[in-house]
């Protein structure tokens, strides 16, 4: 698997965001600490509820992999078919367009997925892009979705 793509930079991201919130959370049981020894009640149980809170935070935001829509639009792109539009991809995953059109961006940047610009457009509307997983992003999909694995190579291939 490529060490600069998608699932290295969420790594990279989740290893970042895990620093940040140990070290709010040191600075969080220092200030308890302090405020334990002034003999500070109301403070400190304040301190404690903030504690718990990103505690619990912490464990929803543990999930681990790519995220969902990630794994979404994957999933469109491999049971699709080849040449499925943007816009389709977006009513089959739902949620946020900008986010998916994220990516789409970066696997198209990464060579897991071609785009195929619409050349017959009307002047009422923009083109329509089309995408279609290669044969290197479909053998990256397989692996990261845990659903098999196939040999090949990063590179401009067709599916």
């Amino acid at each position: 698997m490529s060490t600069d793509g998608p699932l290295a930079r969420l790594g990279t991201a989740l290893k970042k965001r895990a620093r940040a919130d140990y070290l709010r959370k040191l600075c969080c049981f220092a200030a308890l600490g302090y405020a334990l020894a002034q003999e500070a009640w109301t403070i400190a149980a304040f301190l404690v509820a903030i504690l718990i809170a990103s505690m619990v935070i912490s464990v929803k935001a543990a999930r681990t992999g790519p995220p969902r829509s990630l794994t979404r639009v994957l999933t469109v792109l491999l049971t699709g078919g080849a040449n499925i539009s943007g816009a389709t991809i977006q009513l089959l995953v739902g949620g946020s367009a900008w986010r998916i059109c994220d990516h789409l961006d970066q696997l198209e940047e990464d060579g897991w997925i071609t785009r195929t610009i619409e050349t017959s457009a009307s002047a009422d509307r923009p083109p329509h892009h089309y995408y279609a997983l290669t044969r290197y992003g479909r053998a990256q999909a397989l692996a990261l979705l845990n659903l098999g694995t196939e040999a090949a190579r990063p590179g401009g291939d067709q599916p």
